[in-house]
């Protein structure tokens, strides 16, 4: 294969057997697809400026992506267990699910649209709000074991509430009660807790 810089258009190569970037263009002015393949870094991955698409793949650590992200980025059905070095602003939706993290550290401090952290290791969403400061749409969080404080979701910019399907009966109820109180601000905060201690939920906003 031949080097060749820049890519006008999209540029599509899912469902291969690509390990690495190597010969890849530098800049892509389209939608960048490599889904089902066999990365294991993003180390020399194009510059895009629109939306990534890396979901099935070997992906283990966020190092070589770029720091802001013009669409969505997908990068789900890896082998990530941290957020450090993800970029810090993303106009559209973040799809982390299916892979190993447990901790909020190093997110985005913007995502435009909603956020996808189904079948991760989330034990709360406590202190979320401190590294996610702005978020135009909900949060998706089934199958995580999730016990503790989620309270802080409605501390986040522009949350939108979150989404209800595959949560156990539980933490659903919990959920429900948060969404009535979304953009609502500081006495939508105090107003849920006590709607959760009412009814016995407390561990959701401690």
């Amino acid at each position: 294969p031949f080097p060749f810089g820049t890519v006008k258009e999209a540029f599509i190569i899912n469902d291969n057997l690509l390990t690495n970037f190597k010969n890849f263009p530098t800049n892509v002015g389209g939608d960048f697809d490599a889904n089902n393949n066999k990365f294991t870094s993003l180390e020399g991955m194009p510059q895009c400026k629109s939306g990534i698409d890396l979901s099935m793949n070997e992906i283990g650590s966020f190092e070589g992506i770029q720091e802001t992200i013009y669409s969505h980025l997908l990068i789900d059905h890896n082998l990530l267990a941290s957020l450090k070095g993800a970029p810090k602003s993303i106009a559209k939706s973040f799809m982390i699910s299916n892979n190993q993290i447990s901790s909020f550290d190093g997110a985005p401090e913007t995502i435009g649209l909603s956020l996808y952290i189904g079948h991760n290791k989330f034990t709360s969403l406590k202190g979320i709000h401190n590294h996610i400061k702005k978020l135009g749409g909900k949060i998706a969080m089934a199958h995580n074991p999730i016990s503790g404080s989620i309270i802080d979701a409605l501390r986040i910019e522009g949350f939108k509430g979150f989404y209800l399907t595959n949560l156990d009966p539980k933490l659903e109820e919990a959920c429900k009660i948060i969404n009535k109180h979304v953009g609502k601000g500081r006495s939508g905060v105090l107003d849920a807790i006590e709607e959760l201690v009412e009814h016995d939920l407390e561990q959701y906003c401690e």
